[in-house]
């Protein structure tokens, strides 16, 4: 008896909504990592006000995606040096 046929495939399709809301979500979220290489303080508000809207919250691993502090703060604290 072969013990490895026991296996199944379930297809899911997702629906438009989601599908929708994923994309603008990415396109947003690599738009955020453009701006913070040159404009960090528009970049933080651009995270606050366009990209967080698109983020599903109640999702771990769409939020632990976000690029949050990983990309603002580093480049906000070399603009002011650099600035001082």
């Amino acid at each position: 008896m072969r013990l490895d046929d026991f296996w199944s495939l379930k297809l899911c399709r997702p629906s438009k909504e989601f599908l929708l809301r994923h994309c603008r979500y990415l396109i947003r979220k690599y738009r955020f990592e453009e701006k913070a290489q040159s404009e960090p303080l528009s970049a933080l508000k651009y995270l606050q006000n366009d990209l967080s809207l698109t983020v599903d919250h109640t999702d771990p691993a769409e939020t632990k995606e976000v690029p949050h502090s990983r990309f603002t703060v580093p480049a906000l604290q070399c603009r002011r040096r650099s600035e001082e």
